[in-house]
């Protein structure tokens, strides 16, 4: 099994300066031989290596470096005499690609070509250059460089300038890239071929597709009446706000908030002008029900998010439903459920409003999010049309497109029962044991677990084709990783990870035994 990795240890160090060695000395002379047989770059100190492991065998290599003078400026005059200005915004230097000649196929420099492609892309680069081997120049062709200056060097170790540029590793990432391996908690890959793409949103049709849709939904959620919308949770959202202030008016609220999307929650009512204040806890921590007791005692209405997907933790309905029972009258109660419908069976018998999507644990393409509510309220003349749910009360005032209904409503047939198996999927990934030790927070649900993995991960992973939701800003503030289990493929992409987790492990214990 195959396995790439940015070296860091004295282990792999020391593994590398014995193939390049046996590579740029006794293979292509281009240094003086020794006697230890280690050959340590000039600029060793300077260089990113990717290591390529064949189980825990390391057999290919390459190094970068983005500090001028490069090596290959030494060799031609300064590159950019040589490249366009934007060819050359933000350039880097791949040397020293070196394999075991026994591994000189196709798929090994093709692993490393993908590798590299992700180094790139990943860190913004517009190209990168290298001095490319006259022995391997059609190889290099292959994987998306191009020569841009004559050969340079002796007739023993004669060597082609050539660039990659960055739509180039685009181009060729996306035409030779292996099976990748997703974790994000949205949007979620689609196995199956569209339907009704055909199918005007006023016909017989689509109203019984509509239907049947809503029905799922309400006996999925307990919630008396539902509103599909064309749009992203953030939509659901705002409908959901605006329904608040169309029954409160000017009245007090509150909003709970542990987390990234609670800050949108109340970055959101604040646009839409309503009244409210907020209680705020630590990113991860749970509410406690006396604090919002005494936080909402004055109040008229509570808003808060339910699955927190920037922590990963599930809030609890019951503690805000058991308070709107306790205060009684009109008190309302507003939940961003986005991240949590589909993920966990939870009823919305008692709460007022509650936005999900399409997109998230369900499984069905994004695009469609829709409004839970016990009743609508008539729409305020300064908030516009389609984000007013009197709107939607009864009718389908606006177009949605019919494949996006049918493909939900071919993803809530998997339920009840998908319920078990996301369950089933998150409790193998509570307790696997290269991960327990990295995992934050409490009150996870399957939409996302958070973890906190060694900074080299973060990069390790995705030069293996492991997808981890890692790269949205809040995440990358706090250096934090999350793993999913909705996505379709989860057991072969958990199967995956796990043996990457394995071999890192015992790249880890070797290198401490050394």
């Amino acid at each position: 099994m195959y396995h790439c990795k940015i070296a860091d240890t004295v282990a792999e160090f020391t593994a590398i300066a014995r193939l390049n060695y046996a590579t740029f000395v006794e293979e292509i002379p281009q240094h003086p031989a020794n006697a230890e047989k280690l050959l340590v770059d000039k600029f060793h100190a300077e260089n990113t290596y990717v290591v390529l492991y064949q189980d825990d065998e390391l057999i290919a290599m390459l190094a970068f470096r983005d500090v001028r003078p490069f090596s290959l400026d030494g060799k031609i005059g300064a590159i950019e005499q040589h490249l366009d200005a934007a060819t050359c915004r933000k350039l880097c230097e791949i040397r020293l690609l070196a394999v075991q000649p026994e591994h000189r196929h196709s798929f090994v420099f093709l692993r490393l070509a993908q590798a590299l492609y992700v180094y790139v892309l990943d860190k913004n680069y517009s190209a990168c250059v290298i001095s490319g081997t006259t022995r391997q120049q059609k190889l290099y062709h292959h994987i998306g460089f191009q020569a841009f200056a004559p050969a340079v060097g002796t007739a023993a170790a004669s060597f082609i300038p050539m660039v990659l540029n960055a739509i180039a590793a685009r181009d060729f990432y996306a035409q030779f890239q292996r099976a990748q391996h997703c974790f994000y908690p949205g949007p979620v890959a689609q196995t199956s071929a569209l339907s009704h793409t055909h199918v005007s949103h006023r016909s017989a049709e689509f109203t019984a597709l509509h239907s049947e849709v809503c029905s799922r939904l309400l006996k999925l959620s307990g919630a008396p009446k539902v509103a599909l919308l064309l749009g992203s949770g953030t939509l659901a959202n705002e409908v959901m706000l605006n329904q608040l202030k169309a029954k409160h008016g000017t009245a007090m609220g509150l909003i709970c908030s542990n987390g990234e999307f609670g800050t949108r929650l109340i970055q959101q009512a604040r646009a839409l002008g309503l009244r409210f204040r907020v209680y705020e806890v630590a990113w991860g921590q749970v509410f406690d029900a006396q604090d919002v007791a005494e936080q909402a005692q004055d109040c008229a209405w509570l808003a808060a998010v339910h699955g927190e997907t920037s922590t990963g933790c599930l809030n609890d309905v019951a503690l805000f439903s058991a308070y709107k029972a306790q205060r009684g009258g009109d008190f309302s109660i507003a939940l961003d459920c986005v991240s949590s419908f589909g993920a966990v069976p939870f009823s919305l018998a008692e709460v007022d409003f509650a936005s999900a999507t399409s997109g998230k644990a369900i499984g069905a393409l994004a695009g469609l999010s829709w409004v839970f509510y016990q009743q609508a309220y008539a729409k305020l003349a300064e908030q516009g049309t389609y984000a007013q749910l009197a709107h939607y009360d009864g009718h389908i005032p606006f177009t949605l497109p019919a494949y996006l209904l049918a493909n939900v409503c071919d993803a809530l047939v998997a339920y009840p029962e998908r319920y078990t198996e996301l369950a089933q999927r998150l409790h193998t990934l509570l307790h696997h044991p290269l991960l327990q030790a990295h995992c934050l927070h409490t009150n996870h649900y399957p939409t996302a677990v958070s973890y906190q993995f060694p900074s080299t991960w973060r990069l390790n992973t995705e030069l293996n084709g492991l997808h981890l939701h890692q790269h949205s800003t809040y995440l990358q503030a706090r250096a934090c990783s999350q793993i999913s289990t909705i996505q379709p493929t989860f057991a072969q992409d958990f199967a995956a990870l796990s043996a990457w987790l394995a071999h890192t492990e015992r790249v880890i214990d070797a290198a401490v035994s050394v």
